[in-house]
C-alpha cells in the first residue's frame, strides 16, 4: 500500500471549504442567539456537535487554528457552568478564524470529488468508515480509495447493517455519533460470531485515558485522536492489514483461557479460530490452515500430542508452527514436545502477553502497539 496522502486530499479541499462556509453560517447564527441572550440548551448542544466536527477536521486539511478554536468552544459547551458571555467570545473567535481561512483560499482552485472513480470490477478489500461528519468520511475515502473498496455510514445502526452485508476487512469508527456510540457499535460487532474478528480502529476526538481504555476493553485494535494525520492513519492501516492476513488457531477446553488468548490475538489484529477439543482443533486446522496453532496438551477426545502428530502427517498442515500450552512441566514432557515438533512450549499458569509475544515472533510480526 503506497499512499501519497497530500495528492489524495487535494480534490477534497474544495468540498471541505464549501462545507466550512455552511458551518460558519451556523456559527454566526449561534453568535446572534448568544448576543440576544436567547441561546437554549438544545441550541447549545447543536453548536457543540458542530464544534466537534470542525475540531476533528481542521488540522487534517491544514488549518490547525480551526481545530484549536473549535475544540475550545466544544469544551466550554460541555461545561454547563460556562457563562453565555464566554460562549459568545469563543464562538466569535471561531467565526473569525473560519472567515480568515475562507478569505485566504483562492476560489475555484480546490477541485472536487468527481475525479475519483471506483474500479469497474472491485476485488479490493472492504474498508468500512463510520463517522457522522461527511468531511471525515470523504477524507478517508480519498486516502484509501486506491487500495480499498470504501463503504461509509453516518451512524451506528447503518454501520452494523453494512458490516453484516459486506463483512469488511477493517472498520474505522468514530465514538460520538447519533444513536449508537462507537463503543456500542464495537460491542455489537464483537458479540456477532460472523463479525467479531474484524479489526476496528477508533478514529475520534475523545482523547481522555478512560475513553481509550473503554474502547480497548471493547475490542478496538488501535485508537487515533482527531484531527488525524492521514499519513499516520495509512501507516497504521498498512501494518494492521499485514497482521490481519495472518490467522491463529487457539485450542483449549478451558473457555476462560481460550477466550482470553483469542481476545489478545484479535487485539493484535490477527484473525482467530478457536476450538474446545482436539477433534475440532484438527478440523479447523485442516479447513483453514492457520499460520499458527496454540494447542492445550490435555484436551478431551484427541489430546494435543495426537493433534500435533496428525498435523505433521499431512503435507497441507505439517508446516504450521505449534505452541504447546500445558500444565505438564516435567523436563521429559518438554523434551517430548520438542521431539514431536512443537515450535514453542508454554507452561500454565502463564502470562497472556508472553503467549502473544511468542506467537507474534513465530509469525514474523513486530511487537504489538
Amino acid at each position: 500500500m503506497s499512499l501519497d496522502t497530500g495528492d489524495l486530499l487535494k480534490p477534497l479541499r474544495g468540498m471541505y471549504l464549501a462545507q466550512l462556509r455552511e458551518r460558519v453560517e451556523s456559527v454566526a447564527s449561534f453568535i446572534e442567539q448568544c448576543r440576544a441572550g436567547a441561546a437554549q440548551d438544545n441550541e447549545k448542544q447543536v453548536m457543540k456537535a458542530l464544534a466537534h466536527k470542525l475540531a476533528g477536521s481542521g488540522t487534517t486539511y491544514g488549518f490547525p487554528l480551526i481545530t484549536q478554536t473549535a475544540r475550545a468552544l466544544e469544551e466550554a459547551l460541555d461545561d454547563a457552568s460556562t457563562p453565555d458571555s464566554r460562549l459568545l467570545a469563543l464562538a466569535e473567535s471561531l467565526q473569525h478564524v473560519c472567515d480568515q481561512v475562507l478569505l485566504s483560499v483562492e476560489r475555484g482552485a480546490e477541485g472536487s470529488l468527481t475525479g475519483i472513480q471506483p474500479a469497474q470490477e472491485d476485488t479490493r478489500p472492504v474498508l468500512l468508515s463510520v463517522d457522522d461528519d461527511p468531511v471525515v468520511r470523504d477524507t478517508i475515502a480519498a486516502v484509501f480509495q486506491r487500495d480499498f473498496n470504501v463503504v461509509s455510514a453516518h451512524e451506528g445502526a447503518a454501520a452494523l447493517e453494512l458490516a453484516r452485508k459486506h463483512k469488511p476487512h477493517l472498520v474505522l469508527l468514530d465514538e460520538n455519533m447519533p444513536g449508537l456510540s462507537g463503543t456500542e457499535v464495537l460491542q455489537a460487532l464483537r458479540a456477532d460470531e460472523g463479525l467479531r474478528g474484524i479489526p476496528v480502529i477508533m478514529l475520534t476526538a475523545q482523547s481522555h485515558a478512560r475513553d481509550v481504555a473503554r474502547a480497548v476493553a471493547a475490542g478496538a485494535v488501535d485508537y487515533l485522536v482527531k484531527p488525524f494525520d492521514p499519513g499516520q492513519l495509512a501507516d497504521k492501516v498498512r501494518e494492521l492489514m499485514h497482521r490481519s492476513g495472518k490467522s491463529v488457531l487457539i485450542a483449549d477446553d478451558d473457555a476462560a483461557i481460550r477466550d482470553l488468548l483469542a481476545y489478545k490475538f484479535r487485539l493484535a489484529g490477527l484473525r482467530v479460530l478457536t476450538a474446545a477439543d482436539g477433534e475440532e482443533a484438527l478440523r479447523q486446522a485442516q479447513l483453514h490452515r492457520p499460520d499458527l496453532a496454540i494447542l492445550d496438551r490435555m484436551m478431551p477426545g484427541l489430546d494435543g500430542v495426537t493433534v500435533l502428530q496428525q498435523l505433521r502427517a499431512s503435507p497441507e498442515t505439517r508446516r504450521i508452527p505449534v505452541i504447546f500450552l500445558t500444565a505438564m512441566r516435567q523436563e521429559r514432557d518438554i523434551l517430548e514436545g520438542f521431539r514431536l515438533g512443537v515450535a514453542d512450549y508454554v507452561i500454565k499458569p502463564f502470562l497472556p502477553e508472553e503467549v502473544l509475544a511468542r506467537g507474534m515472533r513465530l509469525l514474523g510480526l513486530g511487537a504489538t502497539a
